[in-house]
C-alpha cells in the first residue's frame, strides 16, 4: 500500500555540502529537527556507493519512521525497498517509471511549467517538485520558475507540490500563501553548523501557525480533565461508605448542580443539606484542578507557536 507522506520539510541530500562527517549523521540530525521526508540524491557517487548509502539511510529512516525517496535510480529504490523515487525531466519518462515501480511506491516528478506539471500528473505522478524557485548552486543550469507560474500550477493540479531551488529561512515564508505542500531543501539544512536547529527553524517558519488567537473549551480540550468528576463522585461516596452505582453518573449528567445534590442526598439518605454537598463538591474540584489535572499532550507546544 502506498504510504501517506508529509512533504512539509523535504531534505534532499548532497554530501559535498554537509557540515557533518557522515551523511547518516546529517540526515539523523535533520530528522530530529523535524524533517518529514528524505530524498537521497548524490549525483557523483558510484553505483555501489550509492547503493550502500541507500541501505544505511533506509535503516536510519525506518528507525524514525520517515519516508525515503531515491532520486533517479529506480533500481536502487527497488533494491532497498524505498518509499518512492523522484525523477527529472531528463530522466526516464514518468509513465515508464510508474510501470516499473508499480502502484505502491510514490512517484515524484520535477516540473517547471504548467505543461510539464500536467504531463506528470497524466503519467501517474504522486508529487511534483516545482523549481528552481531561486538561483541555486546545487543546480546551476536550472531554469527559474516564477511565483505566477507556481500559482498557475497549483490551481490546475491537486496532487502535492513541493518547491525547490534556493529555498532557505529568508524566503520560506513566501510559499505559505502559495498553498504548496512542502519545501525541498539542500544547503539550508545540510550545510548548517547546527542541522537540527536549522531544520526546526525552517519548519517553524513554514509550518508554524500564523493565527493571532484561538478560542476553545478549557475542560477536555486544553486540560486533561475528563475524569475529574468521576473521581470526585467516587471519593465523595467512599467517604460515606458507599460505592458509585452504575447508572448514577448517567442520571446526574443531565441535572443541574442543585438537582444532583438533592438526588444524591435522597438516593443515599444523606443528612447534609444540598448546599453543603455542592460546597464540598466545589472544594474537591478545586483540589483536583490545583494538584492533579494537567495539560493534554502537545497543548503547550500549540500554545507557544
Amino acid at each position: 500500500m502506498k504510504r501517506q507522506i508529509d512533504y512539509s520539510i523535504y531534505l534532499v541530500t548532497d554530501q559535498s555540502l554537509m557540515s557533518t562527517s557522515t551523511l547518516c549523521d546529517a540526515v539523523e540530525q535533520a530528522i530530529r529537527g523535524g524533517c518529514t521526508l528524505v530524498q537521497l540524491r548524490e549525483k557523483d557517487m558510484s553505483s555501489i556507493d550509492f547503493y550502500k548509502t541507500a541501505v544505511e539511510l533506509r535503516r536510519l529512516t525506518n528507525k524514525y519512521n520517515i519516508p525515503l525517496i531515491i532520486n533517479d535510480r529506480i533500481d536502487i529504490a527497488l533494491a532497498v525497498n524505498a518509499d518512492g523515487v523522484h525523477i527529472g525531466q531528463n530522466d526516464i519518462p514518468a509513465a515508464a517509471a510508474r510501470k516499473i515501480i508499480g502502484t505502491d511506491m510514490v512517484l515524484g516528478v520535477s516540473a517547471g511549467s504548467v505543461a510539464e506539471a500536467l504531463q506528470a500528473v497524466a503519467d501517474g505522478a504522486d508529487c511534483l517538485g516545482i523549481g528552481a524557485m531561486f538561483p541555486t548552486g546545487t543546480k546551476e543550469d536550472a531554469q527559474i520558475v516564477t511565483m505566477d507560474e507556481l500559482r498557475r500550477i497549483r490551481e490546475i493540479v491537486s496532487i502535492p507540490i513541493v518547491v525547490i531551488g534556493g529555498i532557505n529561512k529568508d524566503n520560506a515564508a513566501d510559499f505559505k500563501a502559495a498553498s504548496v505542500d512542502g519545501l525541498a531543501v539542500v544547503s539550508a539544512i545540510i550545510s548548517q553548523p547546527d542541522i537540527s536547529a536549522a531544520t526546526k527553524e525552517l519548519k517553524q517558519i513554514f509550518c508554524g501557525s500564523s493565527f493571532n488567537g484561538a478560542i476553545f473549551g478549557l475542560d477536555g480540550t486544553v486540560l486533561d480533565s475528563m475524569d475529574v468528576w468521576e473521581r470526585i463522585d467516587i471519593a465523595f461516596l467512599e467517604k460515606r461508605g458507599f460505592t458509585v452505582p452504575e447508572d448514577y453518573v448517567v442520571k446526574i449528567c443531565s441535572m443541574s448542580f442543585a438537582e444532583a445534590a438533592v438526588y444524591t442526598a435522597d438516593l443515599f439518605s444523606l443528612t447534609e443539606k444540598p448546599e453543603d454537598i455542592i460546597n464540598e463538591w466545589n472544594n474537591m474540584a478545586i483540589d483536583e484542578y490545583s494538584h492533579r489535572v494537567g495539560m493534554k499532550p502537545f497543548v503547550l507546544d500549540y500554545l507557544t507557536l
